[in-house]
């Protein structure tokens, strides 16, 4: 190889190697900014993490809150339902003995006058 030829193909490496290491700075910069990325996702992730674990949490005591106002509402309906039962048997015990009163008047018309 002559003089001239091996500067010529120096030259050539050397173009090549100033693009390759164009290429590296480039792929280089990239992973920075992946990396960079990378971490503000993380950070965002966590974030929100903690924040649907509140949720849920809350969620769990709403559901519990309206457990428990549906026994309440459920025992007041029932203790409503009983006290309605209680007076309409006494109604009809009272509208009993009355209607047996005047059965007993229509059947002996001369006892009840």
């Amino acid at each position: 190889m002559t003089s001239g030829e091996h500067k010529e193909l120096m030259g050539f490496l050397e173009r090549k190697f100033e693009g390759m290491d164009g290429r590296f700075d480039s792929l280089e910069s990239r992973v920075d900014r992946n990396s960079e990325d990378i971490r503000e996702l993380s950070v965002l992730v966590d974030r929100n993490y903690g924040l649907i674990q509140t949720v849920a949490e809350g969620v769990v005591t709403v559901d519990r809150k309206l457990d428990r106002k549906v026994d309440e509402l459920r025992a007041d309906v029932e203790a409503g339902f009983r006290g309605q039962s209680e007076l309409l048997t006494a109604s009809h015990r009272d509208l009993d003995r009355r209607l047996r009163v005047l059965e007993r008047q229509v059947d002996r018309p001369e006892e009840g006058r």
